[in-house]
């Protein structure tokens, strides 16, 4: 967890990290990220088996630490479950569980946070905190969403048709038959979002 502390500094500092092979299937666009972002990210079994959680969490922390404008995130980790990290920023305006970047001490907290959480994993149950998050009376929202895709399609597809917020997905390491389902479901629901694969240099 210090290196993935560390690589989100270097962000910070706008200096040269470890490459990944990004594979960009819908763009996501700079409209795509607003103001407001709310990160969501795999806690799942499946990351876990993988070995891909340290993946989620650090891609996570480089969202959240290279805006050049001053922005504030939230961010919420899901499996059967999941858990919203909860803070009271004097420096953020949006409200209660949302934090001002760019902040090398409030990277740092979330890094802790995600050091510690825990929820159980068995299943990756992405709809309810997802719909709780477009529910959020939040101005100029968006949302990022940071997994291997194994959850249900379909019932996204039609949460995200029911929204005007740009939610868009970053993949780690998906085969070839979920980034096209991943896609298909992006489209589905509006295509307000883009959605781009991650492979590590494991």
């Amino acid at each position: 967890m210090k290196l993935l502390l560390y690589i989100s500094l270097l962000f910070l500092l706008a200096l040269p990290v470890r490459a990944y092979d990004i594979e960009v299937l819908l763009p996501i666009e700079k409209h795509h990220t607003t103001k407001n972002l709310h990160i969501f990210i795999d806690f799942s079994g499946s990351l876990v088996q993988r070995g891909l959680i340290d993946d989620a969490v650090e891609q996570a922390l480089l969202v959240a630490s290279q805006g050049a404008d001053e922005f504030n995130i939230a961010v919420t980790v899901f499996a059967n479950t999941s858990a919203r990290m909860e803070i009271t920023d004097p420096n953020c305006e949006t409200g209660p569980n949302w934090i001002a970047m760019p902040s090398a001490e409030n990277v740092e907290f979330i890094n802790g946070w995600l050091y510690t959480v825990r929820i159980r994993n068995d299943n990756t149950l992405l709809r309810n905190p997802l719909y709780s998050a477009l529910q959020e009376n939040v101005e100029e929202l968006s949302i990022v969403v940071i997994s291997d895709g194994h959850f249900y399609h379909p019932e996204i597809a039609r949460l995200l048709q029911t929204t005007e917020v740009p939610v868009s997905f970053i993949g780690l390491d998906m085969d070839e038959v979920t980034k096209t389902d991943m896609t298909r479901m992006i489209r589905v629901g509006g295509e307000r979002g883009g959605l781009m694969n991650i492979r590590s240099d494991q």
